[in-house]
Parts: C-alpha cells; structure tokens; sequence
C-alpha cells in the first residue's frame, strides 16, 4: 500500500512539474508587431548636478508619434538657472528635435525603427542642480483602426452566425412539416 502510495505521488510530481514553469507564448494569437506597438508611456523626475548631462533611450517603431514633454521643477545651488539643454537623437545619430528652455516638448513622427535617445543637459549651471519631470513615450495612430477593425469583423461573425442559425430553424420547421402526416 506504501508503495502505491509512493509511485502516485512520484507520478503527480512528475506530471505536475512537467506541466509547470513559465509560459513560453503567453499571447499566441498576436504577432510581434501587434504586441509590442501600441501606447506606452513613462513620467518620473531626475536630478542633474552642476554640469551633468543625463540620456535615456526609448524604442519607437516606424509610423509611430514619439512625445517627449519635460519641465524643470526644482532649482538649487547659487546662479538658479533654469534652461535645460534637451535633444533627441534618431538611431542614425542625426538629432530630430532640440530644445534649450525650463519647459518644452519634442513630438514628431518616428521615420526609422530603433531606439530613440533623449540628452539633457545641465551645462547652464556650473554651480547647481536641477530636478527634471520627464514625460516621454510613444504611441501609434493606426492602432485604433486595427481595434475597430477587429471589432468590425466580430460583428459580422455574430451577423453571420445569426443568419445561419434563422436559415437553419427555418429549415427544420419547413422539413418537420413537411414530413409531419396531414389529419384526415
């Protein structure tokens, strides 16, 4: 009876843990493409000391409207400058947008798939720091299309369905009369 007992377990282990783990294609039915365009977004702060020059990068596919929107909010040291030194480089190097003020905002529509990136810098102050909000991301116009268009094509799926299921009762009232005997 142990052993019994033994190999049932063994068997559950085995079959349970083979079945486990991490899930290889969470999203089977989308493509790449689908997956990774569509919105996304990202604000947070950063502190420049006297001089630093700070740069992110964020990847943008071809089509899509990149955004970055930034605003100096908090200014220390002795001169108290606020302009800030921003650019935005494609993945070729050439730059795409520059700004040098305490507040501004670089948008335009991505020509080339790669990773976009984004220089601020705080060369004004030689003697302070600034803290940076930062609002930045990427967005894709087409999306809502695909969206309305998957929508469209669900409803004429449950049209058709409808159409189908009539065609058929119809079908099976005229056949049920039809062989039904008619009372003398």
């Amino acid at each position: 009876m142990l052993q019994k007992g033994f190999y049932l377990v063994w068997l559950l282990l085995l079959f349970g843990l083979s079945s486990s783990g991490a899930l290889k294609d969470p999203h089977p039915e989308l493509s790449d493409q689908e997956l990774f365009w569509g919105a996304d977004q990202y604000d947070f702060s950063i502190m420049l000391h006297a001089g630093d020059l700070q740069c992110y990068w964020h990847f943008a596919h071809f089509g899509e409207r990149f955004y970055l929107n930034f605003m100096v909010q908090l200014v220390t040291g002795v001169a108290l400058d606020r302009h800030l030194s921003v650019t935005v480089n494609a993945p070729s190097g050439l730059i795409v947008g520059t700004v040098d003020d305490a507040s501004g905002q670089i948008a335009f529509s991505v020509q080339e798939t790669g990773f976009y990136q984004m220089c601020f810098s705080n060369f004004h102050n030689r003697f302070g720091s600034m803290q940076v909000f930062l609002n930045f991301g990427v967005y894709y116009e087409g999306q809502k299309d695909i969206e309305k268009q998957k929508e469209e094509e669900k409803k004429k799926k449950e049209e058709d369905m409808k159409q189908i299921n009539t065609a058929t009762s119809t079908s099976l009232l005229k056949c049920y009369f039809f062989l039904i005997p008619p009372h003398p």
